[in-house]
């Protein structure tokens, strides 16, 4: 039973009006975005322990570095968001005491562009402001974002405690109580806690529990062995992997993990015990049976039926990086996306400007040394099976033909052209009348793509970047601009369409992606990443932001 619960809470922030001791203050650290309203929210609520405790308090914002987008950064609520937030880091470098009479008046309106009259309340000058964020903000921000890098923060908000994570319960309170608990000079008469999750330890080994008396009672937790078997990283994201590693190890007291490269015998006797085809593999061996989250981890679906004396965390919880088992087709990319999906279009508009024939002509003729002719997409196919559900893929590959002449300069090599790229949608369904639920226009464009895309490979970037830049207009025109005849894609659509969108639907099934987009290298690396993008040989340079990806 917590402190709270008991009735026993006091006028805590009272008790603390002279501050909690400075020989060594509670370390608060909270990560947040700037137009999240919970991370504004949690704010709010932070300001009366500020104001009451002496605490070593730090603000950090969430955000990418992203150099094709405005000042450089992406965000999840956009450009608007990155320029509150360098306006935050502004405000607090120059003008630090009028800092919380901008927030307080910028909370009430946060997720708009009106910040000019907040700053007049605050009694700051809006366009010495805007000089200033527009001169230090993007270095002030980039400097600030290094710490939620380097704790791998992507939740608005986070908070950590002496550089350990307290899942807060945005109350005052508590966190009065958790930072009068971390210091070394503790003010008398305030508990140590009001609820369960006050009682964190930097031990992770250790599980706290909020006693009836507000005293946090701590007990050895079980040990619990966690095996995660990991693919080829080539091209994979770090980060992500990192990110999940690393949840486990804060919501599961007692962890110990070890991680297996896939080539090793262990990994190996465990991929074929329990038919591992996708990587990475997370793996409980019986200990987690003694865990208090077991029988939650069952109910939920989270963890797998049991195996000799393991358990493995079902696929769907992971994101897969690697298939052990598809057959490797080298240089080819497929990209899985929805044309309902921001992210979606704008990935087909980049690729569209790098894969038009004018942009390959000009790529091919910078590729000196040898004479390579780009005769397109083969018309032979590359199967790649789905494995599950025994679909195959279309898949076709640039041709290089080489002629027997001079010697290639150093740093030009034929995988300088873009990989052959092949798009994928992800419809919606109904699966209980498994009937398409996009709107009309989008199942029609879906289909006309698709076909264009299977019939007139040769064309199809070229019908694709005429396609994006009028997308509600005639699609003849852009036929007729690509050399496709449009009587016979018209007659092709009504034979194929339905047929090629269910194989896309398969496919998306086979392979759980329900995420746009999604990118399939080699048949066999699957991420989520721009970065990763740019390591393929021929994307170096693209021109990709993935802001407003769509699950």
């Amino acid at each position: 039973m917590s402190f709270r619960k008991a009735g026993l809470v006091i006028p805590i922030l009272m008790c603390i009006s002279w501050g909690l001791g400075s020989a060594e203050r509670a370390k608060v650290e909270l990560f947040v975005m700037s137009q999240c309203p919970y991370g504004v929210r949690a704010l709010e609520s932070i300001k009366p322990v500020i104001d009451k405790a002496d605490i070593d308090f730090s603000l950090h914002f969430i955000a990418d570095i992203d150099t094709t987008l405005p000042y450089g950064f992406s965000s999840l609520h956009g450009t608007q968001e990155v320029e509150e937030d360098m306006r935050w880091l502004v405000i607090m470098k120059y003008y630090p005491n009028k800092f919380w009479d901008y927030f307080a008046s910028r909370a009430t309106h946060f997720s708009d562009a009106n910040w000019q009259n907040d700053a007049y309340i605050a009694g700051i000058n809006p366009d010495t402001l805007h000089m200033l964020v527009e001169t230090e903000g993007a270095s002030l921000l980039r400097e600030n974002i290094k710490r939620s890098h380097e704790l791998l923060c992507d939740s608005s908000p986070t908070i950590y405690v002496n550089g350990v994570k307290y899942n807060w319960d945005r109350t005052a309170p508590s966190l009065v109580a958790v930072a009068n608990r971390f210091s070394t000079n503790k003010v008398a008469g305030i508990p140590e806690c009001f609820t369960d999750n006050d009682c964190f330890s930097t031990d992770k080994a250790q599980i706290g529990k909020c006693g009836s008396e507000g005293k946090c009672v701590f007990t050895k937790a079980q040990r619990t062995n966690l095996i995660i078997v990991r693919g080829d990283t080539t091209y994979t994201d770090s980060v992500a992997f990192l990110k999940t590693v690393k949840n486990f190890d804060e919501n599961i007291p007692g962890l110990q993990t070890k991680i297996l490269y896939y080539t090793s015998d262990e990994a190996k006797k465990l991929k074929k015990k329990l038919d591992i085809k996708e990587l990475p593999a997370f793996i409980f061996d019986e200990t987690i049976e003694k865990s208090d989250l077991f029988s939650r981890m069952k109910e939920s679906g989270f963890l797998k039926d049991k195996v000799d004396k393991y358990y493995r965390v079902n696929p769907r919880f992971i994101q897969t990086e690697f298939y052990t088992e598809r057959e490797a087709i080298p240089r080819r990319l497929d990209i899985f996306l929805s044309l309902d999906c921001p992210a979606g279009h704008s990935t087909l508009v980049s690729f569209a400007n790098i894969l038009n024939s004018k942009a390959l002509a000009k790529t091919s003729q910078v590729m000196r040394g040898k004479k390579y002719s780009l005769v397109g997409l083969s018309s032979t196919p590359q199967v790649a099976s789905t494995e599950s559900s025994g679909t195959t893929m279309k898949g076709k590959k640039y041709t290089l033909i080489s002629s027997q002449s001079t010697t290639t300069p150093a740093g030009t090599t034929p995988t300088s052209l873009p990989p052959a790229v092949w798009v994928h949608f992800i419809p919606k369904v109904d699966t209980t009348t498994n009937r398409f639920t996009d709107r009309p226009e989008i199942i029609s464009e879906m289909k006309l793509l698709l076909t264009a895309e299977k019939n007139y490979p040769e064309k199809f970037w070229d019908f694709v970047s005429c396609r994006m830049e009028s997308p509600l207009g005639d699609w003849q025109v852009c036929a007729k601009q690509a050399g496709i005849p449009a009587d016979s894609l018209s007659a092709l659509i009504s034979k194929e369409g339905d047929n090629l969108l269910l194989q896309d639907l398969k496919v998306k099934e086979a392979l759980r992606i329900d995420f746009s987009p999604t990118f399939l290298y080699e048949n066999k690396y699957r991420f989520l990443s721009t970065s990763i993008l740019q390591k393929i040989d021929g994307l170096e340079n693209l021109n990709l932001s993935l802001k407003g990806g769509c699950r």
